[in-house]
């Protein structure tokens, strides 16, 4: 099964949403990312920026000295849930699911056969409870968690 909301464990980074939240960007040189690319296909899976995320998240924690988490991040991914007579038209239809980042696997590609299932339950949940659920709890919970982030004190 998916994640459920509020599920992640507690860690030094998921504090409350504050202004004074930080942003980091990192590069990857481009044959990093394919050499990643050749170690999914080499395990018959495609490459998941989730997996990616997933060690970066383990050699955080381990680079800072922190213990990881006592059960696995969890990774709020955005979903088109545009139909196929919708594409070229204005606008978005985004909806999200949530799926564990199985931070406490140690091989990356276990870790990646975890995440590839993890996004599978997660979409075959979002199919059998319907799109507009995800979509109408994003349009009302994200712009009243933003507002107090970017309004002036």
């Amino acid at each position: 099964m998916p994640p459920s909301p509020f599920e992640a464990p507690r860690t030094s980074i998921n504090r409350a949403i504050s202004p004074h939240r930080r942003v980091a960007f990192a590069e990857l040189a481009f044959d990093d990312v394919q050499r990643i690319r050749d170690v999914a296909r080499r395990h018959g899976q495609r490459p998941s920026w989730l997996a990616v995320t997933a060690g970066a998240m383990r050699a955080l924690f381990a680079g800072q000295g922190m213990r990881q988490p006592d059960g696995s991040l969890v990774a709020l991914v955005p979903v088109s849930v545009r139909a196929e007579e919708e594409r070229g038209a204005l606008g978005n239809r985004v909806s999200a699911m949530l799926v564990s980042l199985a931070d406490g696997v140690v091989d990356p590609v276990a870790r990646l056969g975890h995440i590839r299932d993890g996004v599978a339950s997660a979409k075959e949940q979002s199919r059998s409870i319907g799109s507009e659920v995800f979509a109408g709890w994003a349009q009302t919970t994200f712009p009243a968690v933003a507002h107090p982030v970017v309004s002036p004190s």
